[in-house]
């Protein structure tokens, strides 16, 4: 129970009340004068402010580099992912790492500064304003404003001409694909088919491979990566026909189509932005399974393809060339 006291007094420093007073609380969160108060002062949007506060109540003081006009950086903690960090700023894991250029975004390193897309603004007051409906208005955290302006009484509302730090949501523009002369990339058709035993296998959309099989950044990547500029309006095909043996969300793989073509055989289609057939579907070879998207973990539009053999991932490049 100390350390649970040491740290909301640490935390309950950016309000006005003490950190005597904090460390002498013993109660409920709902308990705490600040949040008792929010509770009471109004039926409806207090409410919703107290939670966020309890929130504020539970952060360790996380590092947070400030600078008005400039977007936010923040410091990797031990321990940090990159969902929790979006989910405490409003921002999308995805978007994170887009702006700050990581691969896989399950593997974040202590230490590492994260360029967050909200810009500090300097906001000027017309008075009578309550900070929890600044926040609602400008679609903000409590946690994040008392973060912005730890000498803000939160019980009081804004004085007319009072100066405050707001944050302003950025577009986060996404990158294609960049072509260095390391990277092996390949351009190809959805036209070209290869022969494999019995099985003729096509490519499952035209496009450019942007991420091949094999290991990559410490993780086995089990298939291609295939990108199209004509992103969430690109088809992707059933690269033979077969039967539809998962058609829905699948954790990482976002929207997932998987066929089974029999003899062993099996192709999957990940991270689509739409899926156009069902499971226990029969599907033929070139028809529509659904459209490129980034869902699941993706950075970005693509189509994340595998081939199965007897229950073995192998490089989709053996049956495809």
């Amino acid at each position: 129970m100390s350390g649970k006291k040491t740290l909301l007094a640490s935390s309950i420093g950016v309000c006005t009340a003490s950190a005597a007073t904090a460390v002498a609380w013993a109660g409920s969160t709902d308990s705490h004068p600040i949040v008792a108060q929010l509770l009471t002062k109004n039926k409806s949007e207090g409410k919703i402010a107290a939670l966020d506060a309890k929130e504020t109540l539970y952060q360790s003081g996380k590092q947070l580099t400030i600078s008005i006009g400039n977007k936010l950086t923040y410091e990797v903690s031990k321990g940090d992912t990159l969902y929790a960090i979006g989910l405490r700023y409003g921002v999308h894991y995805q978007e994170l790492a887009q702006l700050n250029n990581i691969a896989n975004p399950n593997k974040l390193t202590a230490g590492t500064k994260l360029k967050i897309p909200l810009a500090v603004k300097q906001y000027v007051s017309k008075g009578n304003e309550m900070v929890y409906q600044l926040c609602k208005k400008h679609k903000m955290s409590l946690q994040l404003f008392f973060k912005l302006n730890p000498k803000v009484n939160l019980l009081q509302p804004l004085e007319a001409g009072q100066k405050v730090l707001i944050v302003k949501k950025e577009k986060v523009v996404k990158k294609e694909p960049k072509l260095k002369n390391k990277h092996r990339v390949v351009v190809v058709s959805k036209r070209d088919k290869v022969s494999v035993g019995g099985f003729q296998f096509q490519w499952p959309v035209s496009g450019m491979i942007t991420s091949n099989f094999g290991w990559r950044h410490g993780r086995m990547h089990k298939g291609l990566d295939i990108w199209s500029s004509k992103k969430a309006k690109q088809v992707i095909d059933a690269s033979l026909s077969g039967k539809v043996i998962k058609a829905g969300y699948h954790g990482g793989y976002g929207n997932m189509v998987l066929v089974d073509h029999g003899g062993g055989w099996v192709t999957l289609y990940a991270h689509l932005s739409r899926i156009l057939v069902s499971t226990g579907e029969h599907v033929g070879t070139g028809q529509r399974l659904g459209y490129m998207g980034q869902t699941g973990n993706a950075t970005g539009y693509h189509l994340h393809f595998e081939v199965h053999r007897n229950g073995e991932v192998i490089n989709p490049l053996r049956v495809l060339r």
